[in-house]
């Protein structure tokens, strides 16, 4: 689901398009705050609501299912608002652990699998658009974040979990997927951070002169 490359959905969508560049569907997740590391630092999922169209642009599952929970969520907005709550703790926690892995080191999975318990198995994929997605069941406000989850778990279990990155732009903090053949990339992406950090090191070189 990480890698299908579509004609549509997130790549299409000017909300969110600059933060999925992760590589995979946690790793988008937690590229959910716009300039984390600044003063000017944006949160990107702001409600229940939110959270469901984040998952809509990403495809994170089936139109079908995320309708239903919008209007399981709509008939109970307090255990809707839990889980969004819930579910930006459970971006913190993902993110502090991914740093630790990207950082070198090998921190305590318990946190991670406490979190990775909770959840069913896979459900069947179905084909949406161009790509694969989970059948869930559209039924708790909850499952919204099973693909964040599905995604970490088949991520700290494969060798991509070697591969991960840390944007170099000033105060962006993405986290992506480093599949360049010499572990070269600095920027979550060319077009936005890597532009941005080039002009600013021309002006400073440009006023030094």
């Amino acid at each position: 689901m990480d890698q299908v490359k579509r004609q549509h959905g997130p790549y299409r969508s000017p909300q969110w398009i600059d933060s999925f560049c992760g590589g995979a569907v946690c790793l988008d997740f937690v590229n959910t705050v716009e300039q984390l590391d600044t003063a000017k630092a944006e949160e990107r999922l702001t409600s229940y609501d939110a959270l469901l169209a984040w998952s809509r642009a990403r495809e994170t599952a089936a139109a079908d299912p995320l309708d239903r929970l919008a209007r399981v969520a709509a008939r109970n907005p307090k255990v809707a608002e839990a889980v969004w709550r819930d579910a930006i703790a459970l971006r913190g926690e993902m993110r502090a652990f991914l740093h630790r892995i990207e950082a070198g080191e090998t921190p305590d999975p318990k946190p991670m699998n406490e979190r990775l318990r909770t959840l069913p198995a896979l459900p069947p994929l179905i084909v949406g658009g161009d790509a694969y997605l989970p059948d869930l069941p559209g039924r708790d406000p909850g499952e919204v974040v099973w693909p964040v989850l599905w995604s970490l778990s088949a991520l700290l279990t494969s060798s991509d979990a070697g591969r991960l990155g840390i944007c170099g732009g000033q105060g962006c903090g993405y986290l992506f997927l480093d599949h360049s053949r010499n572990r070269s990339r600095r920027w979550c992406s060319s077009e936005g951070c890597g532009n941005r950090e080039r002009a600013r090191r021309a002006y400073h070189a440009h006023k030094a002169d």
